[in-house]
């Protein structure tokens, strides 16, 4: 059985060839493409819609064989009755549309809907993660912006591990970029007054940005304010955490600052939206090439920290 840091850089391959770039790119020089990705990611328990926007992904990507394409379409079928062919051939990769070619729940699904994963039935996402990066300056330095906006038809309450910092290394994907987040005390946690609910404290955070490799890891002390206040008339419920750089420990950032916000809409969609501001002391990617592995990244670590 794959570990889980096989599987990680299983899935950063992939990501890669959904993103057109390479896994050195993705993840550092450093890095080496594993042997067979796709059987990998196929034999894992990623959460099934994640596993078909990674096939859509890979659809327009010449360098990806039919066959690495159908291994991955038959962990999302029941039957072998030529459904993951089937998919194989429908998976579209266009704006507005999930991989099914649908917009909502309602639309017409395709003729081997019946055999599919039952996640895949029940749940879309509206769109992949919107995402727009820019240069921007931070207290008069410049950092690389990237925003983000995810609808779905999962419960806010369904991101909670996500937008909660303290449950950031409690997801076996999302733990291999958190590596840990220890509260500092002095000073102690502050909670919240009513009718907000939540906290505010400094945690000092180690992520590793090769996932797992330990190729690039990073330890800062940010100042987090985790939160639910009363939600507005057009939201049933609203979750967020904000964040902001105190200290960098090993001098490898200047810049670390965003926010991440779920809302609960009264028309049933959850939004989650995020915004990450960070620039490094060396090794800055440049802005084009920053949202494609960005978004489906971001959707990894969102629908498989379930």
């Amino acid at each position: 059985m794959a570990t889980i840091d096989e599987i990680t850089l299983a899935i950063a391959a992939v990501v890669a060839d959904a993103s057109h770039v390479s896994i050195e790119e993705l993840l550092g020089p450093d890095a080496s493409r594993p042997a067979d990705p796709y059987s990998t990611v196929a034999a894992s328990e990623l959460w099934a819609p994640v596993k078909l926007r990674l096939l859509s992904g890979v659809s327009d990507n010449p360098d990806v064989s039919y066959e690495e394409r159908l291994i991955l379409a038959n962990s999302l079928v029941s039957a072998a009755d030529g459904a993951a062919e089937k998919l194989v051939g429908s998976v579209v990769k266009k704006p507005g549309l999930d991989p099914l070619g649908r917009q909502h729940l309602d639309s017409t699904p395709p003729d081997f809907f019946n055999v599919l994963n039952a996640d895949i039935k029940s749940h879309v996402l509206i769109d992949v993660p919107w995402c727009d990066a820019s240069m921007e300056e931070v207290g008069g330095t410049p950092a690389l912006s990237i925003r983000t906006t995810l609808e779905s038809r999962r419960p806010v309450q369904e991101f909670e591990r996500m937008i909660n910092p303290l449950q950031w290394t409690t997801c076996p994907l999302e733990n291999s970029f958190f590596r840990s987040m220890v509260p500092v005390a002095p000073p102690p946690r502050v909670n919240l007054s009513p009718p907000d609910n939540g906290w505010k404290q400094t945690i000092t955070e180690t992520v590793d940005f090769s996932f797992g490799l330990q190729l690039f890891e990073c330890v800062t002390d940010l100042a987090f304010l985790y939160y639910s206040p009363p939600p507005p008339p057009d939201i049933t419920m609203s979750i967020g955490a904000t964040y902001s750089l105190e200290r960098s420990r090993d001098g490898k950032i200047l810049v670390d600052r965003g926010y991440l916000l779920g809302e609960q809409g009264s028309d049933g969609i959850a939004r989650v939206q995020t915004l990450k501001q960070v620039w490094f002391t060396d090794g800055n990617a440049p802005v084009p090439t920053v949202c494609p592995a960005w978004n489906l990244m971001t959707l990894a670590l969102m629908y498989a920290c379930r």
